[in-house]
């Protein structure tokens, strides 16, 4: 176990050794009153698979102790535990590989309590197998139901992941330390929690709508329980946002300015950098993957608060010629938003992410919740 500030940071222990001499339940995976939030893949009895950041299980229970078992791909995971909403010390397990025990919270006070379990690291850190909450000296699993207003689902990249937003180095020199990742931190999750808001984010550092860092655009990974399968689809009718936010194109805005990369060669094979018309068409042609899937939700198209947001960019403008020209086909549940340049070298810090929490929160408030 090591201290790390405000950060309880558990490493693994044994099953046996924490409950010795203790009666203890395993509540299964497949368990009736475990809440869901985010796209997981529940076909197998004995886990429940986790993939992208933000996803959560929630349990409400009653008992003094409380723990976990999960079956962490590469072991390089990091979730984080909030019992009873309390959330100024926050418990972050840093998971090993394969399957192991790890203890979550002991001395609590007799009587009820919930526990949220929340990836805050994402599917580059591979996947992680659920494999159930451990209870003990007769606690038991109660009865829980969602109070949740709406249901907002955010598709995105690094921002909305919240890559490096817990570094606080002079240049954001941790960034790829998945440990500084926090997507319960993110602004997508900070602003899902201030509008009691159900929550999904399909989000990759590095993704972009035309071009990426990597092997993958979002158009091709939008619909997938696992992002790196192709065979492994979403089924967009198992949830249905009243809200979905696309802030893409902040990589986009930097590789299509790389015509030596590897990615470009691949999206471009005429070696040209795409036209700003060639840009919106494809901005347009995954909103309108969206819209099919989704033809009742508000969407939301923004951008920021890195520097394609900056004074003189031109990428505000594209997407919001992309976005009048759906307006023009008649799509009259759509519109833009865009986050300020926030000067940062880096990623957006937590503190970033709270102030484009506060802005989008207001925004819907302003916009799709005053209809």
């Amino acid at each position: 176990m090591k201290t790390c500030l405000n950060l309880l940071v558990l490493s693994v222990i044994t099953l046996s050794a924490f409950g010795q001499n203790t009666d203890s339940l395993v509540i299964a995976p497949t368990h009736a009153q475990l809440m869901y939030e985010g796209r997981v893949d529940r076909s197998q009895v004995d886990e429940t698979l986790i993939y992208w950041a933000g996803t959560s299980i929630q349990m409400k229970f009653s008992g003094t102790r409380i723990g976990v078992i999960l079956n962490d791909e590469k072991g390089e995971n990091y979730f984080q535990a909030i019992v009873d909403g309390i959330e100024q010390y926050p418990i972050v397990l840093d998971c090993d590989s394969a399957e192991h025990f790890y203890s979550i919270a002991a001395g609590l006070p007799a009587g009820e309590h919930v526990i949220e379990l929340v990836k805050r690291t994402e599917p580059w850190e591979g996947f992680t197998g659920f494999k159930g909450f451990v209870l003990y000296d007769d606690g038991k699993i109660l009865s829980n139901e969602a109070d949740e207003t709406m249901k907002i689902e955010f598709y995105g990249n690094s921002i909305t992941s919240g890559m490096g937003n817990e570094d606080l180095s002079i240049n954001g020199r941790n960034n790829q330390n998945s440990f500084y990742k926090n997507n319960y931190l993110s602004y997508a999750a900070i602003t899902a929690r201030q509008l009691n808001a159900g929550y999904h984010c399909v989000s990759l550092s590095g993704i972009g709508i035309t071009v990426s860092w990597g092997d993958y655009i979002m158009p091709e990974i939008y619909n997938r329980l696992n992002p790196f399968d192709a065979s492994s689809q979403w089924d967009f009718m198992s949830w249905i946002p009243d809200v979905v936010v696309v802030n893409l194109f902040q990589n986009d805005s930097w590789l299509v300015e790389r015509p030596a990369y590897d990615q470009f060669k691949k999206r471009f094979a005429d070696g040209q950098k795409p036209t700003n018309e060639q840009l919106i068409v494809a901005h347009q042609q995954f909103i309108k993957k969206l819209r099919i899937v989704y033809p009742k939700a508000f969407i939301i198209c923004a951008l920021g608060s890195m520097d394609a947001t900056k004074a003189g960019s031109v990428w505000p403008g594209i997407v919001q010629s992309s976005v009048k020209g759906l307006q023009e086909l008649g799509d009259d549940k759509i519109t833009t938003f865009f986050f300020d340049y926030n000067g940062h070298n880096g990623h957006p810090t937590v503190f970033h992410d709270f102030q484009m929490a506060n802005e989008l929160t207001e925004f819907i408030h302003n916009t799709v919740l005053k209809e």
